[in-house]
Order: structure tokens, then sequence, then C-alpha cells
């Protein structure tokens, strides 16, 4: 089960659904998702979904509609989930979560999970926290922000691939099949486990209850309500007063750093040259330090022929060009022995006129210098070397260890003189550098100092316009109450409803049913959330009115 959660192969059960909603509406008996899609028509007019209200198996059908497009529905009515399969978003906001056990395997093993996860919780408070934890582990773990946009992109991403992998054009997601969500994802989801893990809540959306265009949770708990953190610290309960969860993560585990394998250096390479394939074989005697003839070389060549594979790969790629060579043996052992490439044993040869003692020594001589140019991290080709021990030997006369002795002290200046130039530049680096940081920290007061001026003046300004708009608020609430407190108060529901313009059929003599289709035209028309774009006065008004008539339908 939890390996087909972790491998979600992204596949959309949107074609399956189509037909089971087909098979529904064909049905003759009236069975079906009636009890789910009862609960989201309750879901998009109240924007609220009670304790007892919870989302299981038996409300298959269950769908929630967010996007501004939607909300500009004619007559506000909630679209069919049928209708919703086979229309495409306008635009990337646009979702439909499905709550549908049917149809999504997917979410029917997040339930078993929850059950499992919850079963041997002590008390439901701990319930709600490890199903908060799941929740959040399955879309994407605790973030820092409510609005991280990492998690805003990967849920974007997400959505995309799901609606892709669909041969439907709707723009319907199975809540089971999400890997990533914000906050309304996971809060649609916890509401829809719930029921298996033991957990009362209550589930609301809009700005008139979690003060932003999300979703959220709250942990219904007798005689108590909080709000059910599913993003920054999962599982944490906060009262009712403060929505906005302004605590900090918990700090993550520290990063545990794994050395890489080192790469090799020219220096490693260079050392190594010509001797791994002979560890496992007699020490050459040149190597030694013997006073062995060409004849001891040639023998210990023949002894390493069982080891050619294992040579270095220049070597075999070099070893063509003089297979037909009478010295091919010689040069090879020769080559191996000094740690040298066969290109520069052949070249050896033709300096020292085919020469073989002298080929020798000038090997020799270029194996010391590779091995302490090396150490000294140089990387000077080999024929230049090679080149340059034949005319120090040549012309000055000198012994092996002579001419090395001359090449490794030039080296050594060179190296020297090298470092003072890269030291000097390292310092022009530094000071300007530090130029550049103490111009940056000079900017950077000066702009705090601008910042902070900036924002006094916003924040007073901010202060100034929301007592202002208070004030005209409260006086124009006043205002009304003034006007209709007195005019309906002695009214029915019905009553009130057609003195605040809504038409009510039949009358003052409505039957339950044409009343509550009028009280639901009431709450979409005076509805705080639909407000946005009117003036203050309208809003205030249809806030007043919203009240009003929620009272005088609690009152029956």
């Amino acid at each position: 089960m939890q390996f087909a959660l972790e491998a979600s192969t992204k596949e959309t059960s949107a074609d399956v659904l189509a037909v089971e909603l087909e098979f529904d509406a064909a049905d003759a008996a009236g069975k079906g998702r009636g009890k789910g899609q009862s609960l989201a028509s309750k879901f998009w007019i109240s924007q609220a979904l009670d304790a007892d209200e919870v989302l299981d198996e038996t409300c298959d059908g269950f769908y929630d509609v967010w996007g501004d497009a939607f909300e500009s529905s004619v007559d506000g009515q909630l679209p069919a989930l049928g209708d919703l399969l086979k229309r495409p978003p306008v635009t990337a906001t646009e979702e439909v979560f499905v709550v549908d056990r049917r149809t999504d395997m997917f979410l029917n093993a997040l339930d078993e999970l929850a059950r499992e996860t919850c079963s041997q919780v002590p008390n439901v408070r701990a319930r709600c926290a490890a199903l908060a934890r799941l929740v959040s582990d399955r879309l994407g773990g605790s973030v820092k922000t409510i609005d991280d946009p990492t998690l805003v992109l990967a849920t974007a991403e997400d959505r995309e691939q799901l609606l892709n992998a669909s041969s439907q054009s709707g723009c319907c997601l199975h809540v089971g099949h999400l890997s990533k969500g914000v906050e309304r994802h996971r809060a649609i989801l916890f509401k829809t486990l719930a029921a298996s893990a033991g957990v009362p809540c209550r589930l609301v959306r809009g700005e008139y209850y979690c003060g932003r265009n999300s979703a959220r949770v709250i942990f219904a708990e007798e005689g108590s309500d909080m709000w059910v953190d599913l993003m920054l610290c999962p599982g944490t309960l906060k009262p009712c007063s403060e929505p906005d969860f302004d605590g900090a993560p918990p700090t993550p585990p520290p990063y545990t750093y794994t050395h890489s394998r080192k790469e090799p250096t020219m220096s490693s390479m260079r050392a190594d040259k010509g001797k791994s394939p002979l560890e496992k074989l007699p020490k050459s005697p040149l190597a030694t330090g013997s006073n062995s003839s060409i004849d001891d070389l040639v023998s210990f060549a023949r002894g390493t022929q069982s080891q050619a594979a294992a040579a270095p790969t220049s070597a075999r790629e070099e070893e063509t060009e003089f297979l037909d060579d009478s010295n091919a043996e010689l040069i090879s052992a020769i080559a191996i022995a000094h740690g040298v490439a066969l290109k520069s044993a052949q070249t050896a040869f033709k300096l020292a006129e085919n020469g073989s003692e002298r080929a020798n020594l000038l090997c020799n001589a270029l194996g010391a210098v590779l091995e302490d140019d090396a150490a000294h991290s140089r990387g000077l080709g080999e024929p230049v070397l090679l080149q340059e021990v034949f005319n120090m030997l040549v012309s000055k006369k000198w012994i092996v260890s002579d001419a090395v002795g001359a090449i490794l002290a030039r080296r050594r200046e060179e190296i020297d003189a090298q470092a003072l130039i890269k030291a000097a530049e390292q310092e022009e680096q530094s000071q300007a550098q530090r130029r550049r940081r103490e111009e940056q920290k000079a900017k950077a007061a000066e702009d705090l100092i601008k910042a902070a001026e900036s924002r006094v003046a916003t924040f007073r300004e901010a202060r100034e316009s929301r007592h202002e708009e208070e004030q005209s608020t409260d006086s124009i609430r006043e205002e009304f109450r003034r006007e209709w407190e007195t005019k309906v108060a002695s009214l029915n529901l019905a009553e009130t409803l057609e003195c605040f313009g809504v038409a009510v059929e039949g009358g003052a003599h409505a039957n339950a049913k044409q009343l509550r289709s009028a009280y639901r035209k009431a709450l979409l028309r005076f509805h705080p959330d639909r407000q946005g774009a009117k003036e203050l006065r309208e809003r205030v008004a249809a806030e007043e009115r919203f009240k009003i008539l929620s009272q005088k339908m609690e009152q029956g």
C-alpha cells in the first residue's frame, strides 16, 4: 500500500468517473452519489461543513470548485460534475477537487493508511496531529511560509501532469492522486481522511472564515474549536484567534555531507603511471637500484606480458606505432620500469640513436623528473622534459643525477616566482573585495534607512486609511441598523427576504422548499465574500442583511 502511494503513476481516473456518473444518471432508483453532491452544494453555498458531515464512502461524488470564473456562474448555482469533467480550465487557478472512492484507488489506500496510523494513538488530539502529519507528508511536507513559492510551483506542475494524463478535457482532480498541495488541497484531503482516522473536524473556506482565499480545518473537540496547522508545523493546534500561524516551523535535521570520490589529478596520474598493473609482480631490477643489465630488463618485460591488457590506455594506443620494431620488448620494459609512456621510451631510443643503455638512462632521468614534478603539481609534457634532459646530458656532459637536479632546481625557481605573482594577484583581489564590501555596506546602510523611512510613512498612511474606513464603516453600519432593525424585527423570514428585494415564490405562505430556495439566493447575493468589487456602503449593507437573514433562519 505504501509503495502504491509513493509510486503514484499520475494516471487519472477522470474517464472512469465520467462513465460512473452516466451510470448513476441512468439509475432508475436514483442511487449513486446523491449525498456527496448534496454536501457539495451545501459547501458551495455556506462554505462550511460541520463535524457531523463526514466525507466517508457514503459521500462519494462530493466535489469542491475553485476559481474566479466559477463565482460568476448563472444564478450562483454549483456547476454539475458531469459538465466540469468536459469543461477545460479557463485560468491556471481553476480546479475541481473530487472525493470519489469508487474511481480513486489512491484515496482508498490513503484511507487504510490513515486508519492504521491513528488506530494506536491514545486520544483524539494525538490522532488529529498524526493525521495532519500524514497529509502534510503526502502533499509536499512542511514549509517555511504558507505561500511557499517552491511548493506553489510544484503543485502547479503536479496539476498539469494530472490533467494532461486524462483524455477528458475538464479541470477535475481526484484528491487521492495529488502528490503536492498547498493549504486548500491539504484541508480537503484532511477532511476526507478524518472519517477513517476518527478525527472530528469542520471544513471551511473563503475570506469570511479563513481571512484569505483558502480552505482550513477546524478541530472540533468538545468544548473548543482550534485551527489545525497543515503547512508550517503540521499537527499543531492554534486558537481560532490566531488564523495566520505565525509560528516558525521546526528546525530541519542537519545536512550530512557525503565525501565524493576524489577525482584523479595530473600529479596522481603521473605518479602512478606504469605502476598499478605491476602491483602483484616482482619489482623491476632498475627500480630496486641494482646494476643489472639490459638483458635483465628484457626478462622483466617478458614476465609482464600477461598483464599487457591492464596497461594504461595511452600506452595501449601508442603500442601499435612500434609493433614491428625489433626493440619493442625492450622499449616496453624500460617504459614500465621507469613509469614513462611507451611513446617517450620510443623517443628516447631515437634520441640515443638506438643505444639501449643511453635510452635507459634517458628514461631513468625522465621518470625521476616526472615523479618530483607530480609532487609539485606540475604538468609539462613528457616530450619537452625528455628533450630537456637529453640536451643537458649532451651539452654539459652531466651524469643523470646532475641533469635531474638542474632541471628540478630550475623548476622550483619557476614555481616560487609564479607563487609570488599569484600571491600579489590574490592580495590585489582581496583589497578590491574589501573595497567592494565597504561600498556595499555603506549602500546597504543607506538603503536600510530609506526603507525604514518608507515603511514608517506607508504604515502611517495605512493606519490613517484604516481608521477612516473603520469610522465610515461604523457610521454606515449604525445608519443601516437604525433604518432596518425596527422594520424587520417583527417580520418572518419570507417577509424579510421580500423586504430585502429577494423574491419568494408563494410569498408569506411559501412552503419550506420555496423558502429554502429563496434563502439560498439571498445568501449568494449578500455573502460577504462576494462583495469585494462593490462600494463600502454596499458591502456593509450586504453584510448586515446576511447577518439578519442568518439569525432569522436559525430562529426558524
